[in-house]
C-alpha cells in the first residue's frame, strides 16, 4: 500500500473511533510516554502538540508534566511552511501558545535552543509498520528535523492505531523510529521485540 493511500485510511481511522475509545486509547498512550521519559536518562524533550481536528494524539498531559517537571527542559516547534522547516523552542512555566492558521498550537516566543541538546524526541505520525517506518502528512518536516538531532536522539512516536500489517515504503530521506507506543504496547524497533 502506497503512503497517500495509508495517510487516507489512517486520518478515517481515527476520525471514526468513538469519543470513548480515543480517550481511553489516548489515555494508555500519554501514561505510557510520561513512563517511559522517566526510565530514560532523557533531560530534554521534544514534544509536538496535538492538530486537534485530525485527532491526533493530545499530547497536553505529558505538556503539562514536562513544564511542571525540575528535572526536564520541554521544547516545542514552530512549523515555518514557506520556508519548509521547523524551528525549536524552549518552554518554562508563564510561556503563552497561539494557535497557527493550519490549527497547530505553537510558542508565542523566539528563544530557541540548539538541537544537540535534544535527548528524546515524541514523533507524530498518521501511521507505522514493524520496522519502525512512519508515515507522516507527508511535507517531510520530521524526517528533516531528526537528520539535524544527534545520531542518538530517541525517536519515539505516539500512535492512535495499531501497526499497519504491510511494510511501509520508504527512500533515503525517512528516518525510522526507536519505538512506537500506542494503546496496546510500546514497540522496540533497535532490538525487534516490544517491551
Amino acid at each position: 500500500m502506497n503512503k497517500q493511500q495509508l495517510r487516507k485510511d489512517a486520518l478515517n481511522s481515527r476520525k471514526l473511533l468513538s469519543d470513548e475509545v480515543f480517550h481511553s486509547r489516548n489515555n494508555h498512550i500519554v501514561e505510557q510516554a510520561i513512563e517511559l521519559i522517566q526510565r530514560t536518562d532523557a533531560r530534554t524533550i521534544h514534544l509536538f502538540l496535538p492538530i486537534s481536528k485530525n485527532r491526533e494524539v493530545d499530547t497536553w498531559p505529558i505538556y503539562k508534566h514536562l513544564i511542571a517537571s525540575a528535572q526536564h527542559t520541554l521544547v516545542v516547534s514552530k512549523t515555518h511552511f514557506k520556508k519548509n522547516k521547523l524551528t525549536h523552542h524552549p518552554m518554562k512555566a508563564g510561556d503563552e501558545l497561539k494557535e497557527s492558521t493550519y490549527g497547530i498550537p505553537e510558542p508565542a516566543h523566539d528563544r530557541t535552543i540548539a538541537l544537540s541538546t535534544i535527548d528524546l524526541v515524541l514523533v507524530p505520525l498518521l501511521a507505522f509498520d514493524s520496522n519502525g517506518n512512519r508515515v507522516g502528512y507527508g511535507a517531510g518536516f520530521y524526517d528533516r528535523f531528526l537528520t539535524e538531532c544527534r545520531p542518538d536522539v530517541l525517536k519515539v512516536g505516539l500512535a492512535m492505531t495499531p501497526a499497519t500489517n504491510e511494510l511501509i515504503d520508504t527512500n533515503a530521506f525517512d528516518i525510522p523510529l526507536d519505538l512506537c507506543i500506542n494503546h496496546e504496547k510500546i514497540y522496540d524497533f533497535r532490538s525487534g521485540r516490544k517491551l
